[in-house]
């Protein structure tokens, strides 16, 4: 079943302005097509409108550190199909949000839904939410049962998902959303959504209303953080055999099982010690007070640019620096360190992040956008030489690791010089850094010699070589990629070739759109007093 009838001319605007103010995932650069796709922007929605069967691609995948340990498998989306997909999710969005238990209820705390003209949660995470709220039930009952599901965007049941989507809209659009989730993972078991891009989010709560209501409707009071689970009572026997309820439940209707060393009842006065109220958190709070990136009495932490004070760099590194005691790397007060420099770009912490890679690479992502902002003529030399070690040393070999730098690098030509380095850009096992490092050396030699590999390469990679023909001169682009056969190439092919030839033109982001009159679009109604503003 097609997807298109929920790609409106509003719906796709909304992606662009999504993917282009922040990221098709949070795991990955952000792919090199979305210039190309911007410029056949008319031509995209056109195709959409008039039904075009557009081929959906199999996600890349990498799996990505966890901060306690272990790994989890992410995603980044064919381009095309991220654009689907927000406009897709957004189109549903609103009626998801009205669906899920009220936000007064304070049950389902996580990313309330309220988009804006480019952003899906206005109001933010919802964190500050879940945590007053587990204080507030932890000194009213004497037990909680706090539990999470195991491996959740991985494991969400396609067809349950199908069923609250169109439950929630009142449509067929849970059908539609299927059969795209499907395509994307065709032998995945119906299991599985993308884990990055933010519109999975949205679905990931539409899975669990059914759950909320479930625990509700057996009289318990609780509150959920995504898939973080908080259950509170009077008697632990009570809440164990309801626990029993819950397993069986989440196993039969949706195929979803609880992490067993995570699922524990406790008395509330230990959780409140355990959880919320103790020495790392309080730590945790002081640092992010010192640094002024948190409000308080909330906890939100906010990434806006702020009027620098004396020593701004050297308070950041003091503060990156203590957190370092913390047994684990608490992934709210790295970002918010790491990107507080970044968006005043303090070059302070380089050197401490790149000698200290190991424990930050949970995020990664942040550290290198980091290094990227800051990096230099002035600060290249205590950034260059450590890469360099580190390349040598092999550290830089995790998946994750080696896809963020590879990008770093590619983007530079004071690095490409280096030998150790370029090795990390063709080590990703993808041609798109490749390509990329081509253009920035101006490596002609590279891309004729990909010239006849073309047809056999896979899509990413030969949308990288379309891409890296930029270098070619007029003449020899048009005799190469004009005798190319249009029966063996993609639409997205089609179109790299058009923005080749007419020598990559930038175009800008959409403005935001005036105020839409339908209501439906823009207005929620009576409901927008359960949503955060």
């Amino acid at each position: 079943m097609a997807i298109n009838s929920l790609l409106s001319s509003e719906s796709l605007d909304f992606a662009r302005r999504h993917l282009t103010s922040y990221y098709d995932t949070d795991f990955f650069p952000k792919p090199l097509e979305f210039a190309c796709i911007w410029y056949k922007w008319d031509s995209l929605k056109e195709a959409i409108k008039n039904g075009l069967h557009l081929p959906v691609g199999t996600p890349v995948s990498i799996p990505w550190k966890k901060s306690r340990g272990g790994y989890r498998v992410v995603h980044q989306m064919d381009p095309i199909d991220a654009i689907c997909y927000t406009a897709a999710v957004r189109s549903v969005a609103v009626e998801i949000e009205k669906a899920r238990q009220p936000k007064a209820s304070h049950i389902a705390c996580s990313y309330r839904i309220r988009p804006d003209h480019a952003g899906f949660f206005v109001a933010g995470s919802g964190f500050s939410d879940y945590r007053d709220r587990c204080e507030e039930l932890a000194s009213k009952f004497i037990y909680v049962l706090k539990t999470d599901i195991s491996d959740f965007y991985n494991q969400i049941y396609i067809h349950r998902l199908n069923n609250a989507i169109s439950q929630s809209t009142g449509t067929d659009a849970g059908k539609k959303v299927e059969a795209f989730l499907m395509r994307l993972y065709p032998s995945t078991n119906s299991q599985g959504i993308p884990v990055g891009p933010a519109a999975s989010i949205i679905l990931s709560e539409a899975a669990l209303i059914d759950v909320d209501q479930f625990i509700s409707g057996n009289g318990l009071t609780h509150v959920r953080y995504v898939d973080d689970i908080r259950i509170f009572g009077n008697s632990a026997r009570d809440l164990d055999l309801f626990l029993q309820d819950l397993t069986h439940y989440l196993h039969e209707t949706h195929r979803l099982g609880l992490v067993g060393d995570k699922t524990r009842i406790m008395k509330s006065a230990a959780f409140m010690r355990e959880e919320l109220i103790n020495q790392y958190q309080l730590e945790k709070l002081e640092i992010l007070e010192e640094i002024e990136v948190v409000n308080p009495y909330t906890m939100e932490v906010s990434d806006i640019k702020y009027e620098l004070v004396e020593n701004a760099g050297e308070r950041l590194l003091n503060a990156l620096e203590r957190s370092a005691k913390f047994e684990h790397l608490d992934l709210g007060v790295a970002r918010a360190i790491i990107r507080r420099a970044r968006a005043n770009k303090l070059p302070e912490l380089a050197p401490y992040l790149l000698n200290n890679l190991e424990r930050f690479k949970p995020v990664i992502n942040d550290v290198v956008l980091y290094i990227e902002a800051v990096f230099s003529e002035s600060t290249s030399s205590v950034i260059i030489s450590p890469l360099i070690d580190l390349a040598r040393g092999g550290d830089l070999r995790d998946s994750s690791v080696k896809e963020w730098f590879a990008w770093f690098i590619s983007n530079h030509h004071a690095l490409l010089k280096y030998q150790d380095l370029r090795f990390i850009v063709g080590s990703t096992g993808r041609l798109s850094y490749a390509a990329r490092a081509a253009v920035q050396s101006n490596n002609t030699a590279w891309v004729r010699t990909m010239k006849d590999k073309l047809l056999n390469l896979g899509p990413w990679d030969r949308r990288a070589v379309i891409f890296a023909a930029q270098l070619l001169s007029g003449d020899e682009k048009r005799h190469w990629l004009g005798a190319l056969p249009n029966r063996s190439l993609s639409l997205l092919e089609q179109w790299m070739i058009d923005w080749v030839l007419h020598d990559t033109p930038n175009v800008e982001a959409l403005p935001p759109p005036e105020i839409p009159s339908n209501e439906k679009w823009s207005d929620l109604g009576d409901f927008a007093d359960d949503l955060p503003f």
